[in-house]
Formats: C-alpha cells, structure tokens, sequence
C-alpha cells in the first residue's frame, strides 16, 4: 500500500470536512466500502477521531462488506451491497417523500 497522506489535529482532512458538513445538515451519510478497498484504509485515517463518535450517535453508517474486492464482482458481494442500499433507502427516503405522512 502507498503511504496514507498525514492530516494533523489542528486540521481535519477534506474527507472528514465534508462528511462533517452533511452531518451538520441533517444528511443522512452511509459510507459503503468493499474489504479490499485501498479507499478503506483512506477513509478510516481520514476519519479518525471522528468515526467512532458518528457512527455511535448515529450520524454515520460505515459498511464494509467483507470479501468484496473493488467492484463487488460477486453477486453475493452485489447482493450484500444492494441489502445495504435498500436498507438506508427504506429508512430515510421514505420519510423525505412521504414528510405529510409522519406530521399528520
């Protein structure tokens, strides 16, 4: 693996900027990545010291799904990726479509 870039406490890398800034908008973020994936290992440094906290108050959905290379070549890695997909799109898409339905 190459080198991972340094990011220091004082400033925070653009991956947790941006994840950051959706959180503060009230987006739901899931980040889905394949086990094999270099971007893993990116997105956890990226992420550190923040990860644990957004993912305990729920802010965040980290997925990994274990066995898949890049691509999600195998379909019981695409299954798992489509259940991951279809779970978040049950549960946050249907409130923002349907926003009467929970008011009234």
């Amino acid at each position: 693996h190459a080198a991972l870039p340094q990011t220091s406490s004082a400033q925070e890398s653009p991956l947790a900027q941006l994840v950051n800034s959706l959180i503060d908008r009230g987006i739901a973020v899931t980040l889905v990545h394949s086990e094999g994936d270099e971007g893993l290992d990116y997105a956890q440094l990226a992420l550190r010291g923040h990860l644990k906290q957004w993912t305990a108050e729920k802010k965040l959905d980290f997925v990994v799904i274990p066995g898949a290379n890049h691509t999600f070549t195998l379909l019981q890695n695409q299954d798992a990726l489509v259940d991951v997909i279809t779970g978040w799109a049950s549960s946050h898409v249907a409130a923002l479509a349907h926003p009467m339905a929970t008011s009234g």
